[in-house]
C-alpha cells in the first residue's frame, strides 16, 4: 500500500457551524435589517451624485463669464449676422439691452418688433450657452421712448385717379383750366 505524501498541514481543516458563524460576516436574516443596509448604500450613491452635481456646478460657475452689455451685444450681432431673414435683422438691430444678475432686458421701439425678438428662441439658447448662464432670463419690452430717432410710418391712403386730381387741382388751381381747355378726362379704370 502507499501512502499520500501530502502532509495534513496543507489540507484545510474543516470548521464546525460554529466556528464559520463566527469566521464570515452575517448577513441579516430580517427583510429589515436588510433594507436598511441597502439604505445605507442607496445614501453614500447619493451623496457621491450630490458631490458630483456639486462640483460640476462649481466648474461652470468658474467658466461663467460676466454677464455684461457687451458680452451680450457681442452674442446678439453675431446672431444677427448669420440671421438669414433681413426683417428678423433688422428688428435685432433696433434695439437696446439693460443687463441685471442673470437677466438681459431688451427695449425695442414697437410691438411687431417685440414679437420677431421673442420668436427668436435660438438666440436666447445661444446667449445661455455663449456666457454659461443656463438659468438666464430674457425680458422684451417696447417702449418707444428710448429711441428719439425712431419714426413709425405713417399710414399712407391709397388715392383713387378722382381723389389724386383733385388734390393735384387743391394744390394748383391751373390744372382745372388745363383740363378743360384740352378736353382732358381721368381714366375710368382706377
Amino acid at each position: 500500500m502507499v501512502k499520500n505524501p501530502v502532509k495534513s498541514s496543507n489540507i484545510p481543516e474543516k470548521h464546525t457551524e460554529s466556528e464559520r458563524a463566527s469566521t464570515t460576516p452575517s448577513m441579516p436574516e430580517n427583510t429589515s435589517q436588510r433594507s436598511s443596509l441597502s439604505g445605507v448604500f442607496k445614501k453614500k450613491g447619493i451623496d457621491a451624485i450630490r458631490e458630483s452635481i456639486l462640483l460640476q456646478e462649481k466648474t461652470k460657475a468658474e467658466s461663467r463669464k460676466e454677464l455684461t452689455i457687451e458680452s451680450v451685444e457681442s452674442v446678439w450681432k453675431e446672431y444677427s449676422e448669420a440671421c438669414t431673414s433681413k426683417s428678423v435683422q433688422m428688428a435685432l438691430q433696433h434695439t437696446v439691452f439693460e443687463v441685471e444678475p442673470k437677466t438681459i432686458r431688451v427695449y425695442v421701439p414697437n410691438q411687431v418688433t417685440k414679437d420677431m425678438v421673442l420668436q427668436e428662441t435660438n438666440l436666447l439658447d445661444q446667449l445661455r450657452n455663449e456666457l454659461v448662464i443656463p438659468d438666464l432670463v430674457f425680458m422684451v419690452e417696447s417702449d418707444v421712448s428710448r429711441f428719439p430717432d425712431y419714426e413709425e410710418n405713417k399710414f399712407v391712403p391709397v388715392l383713387s385717379q378722382k381723389d389724386k386730381y383733385l388734390a393735384m387741382v387743391e394744390k394748383n388751381p391751373q390744372l382745372e383750366k388745363f383740363t378743360q381747355k384740352f378736353g382732358l378726362k381721368l381714366d375710368s379704370g382706377n
